[in-house]
């Protein structure tokens, strides 16, 4: 993905829509791919949204990366381990 940058208009759309609560990581976690990128068109402009979303996906799959890591380290391995 070429390193785009979001113009500063829609970051401060983001970032009030944030603060007001009409967005939130819950909201966007909950939503389907093309719900988020809908909705994140209200505050980033349709050219934008594409990319916003995928930088959004991104850092659920690292999170879920980390929870599945951390779920292994603390129930599959050996017990004789964990001392």
């Amino acid at each position: 993905m070429p390193n785009i940058c979001l113009p500063k208009i829609n970051r401060e759309k983001v970032l009030d829509a944030l603060k007001k609560g009409e967005l939130s990581i819950e909201k966007l976690y909950a939503l389907s791919d093309a719900q988020r990128r809908q909705l994140l068109e209200r505050y980033t402009g349709k050219e934008n949204a594409s990319f916003v979303n995928a930088k959004f996906e991104q850092a659920m799959l690292s999170n879920q990366k980390k929870a599945f890591a951390k779920w292994i380290e603390n129930t599959i391995k050996d017990p004789a381990q964990k001392k």
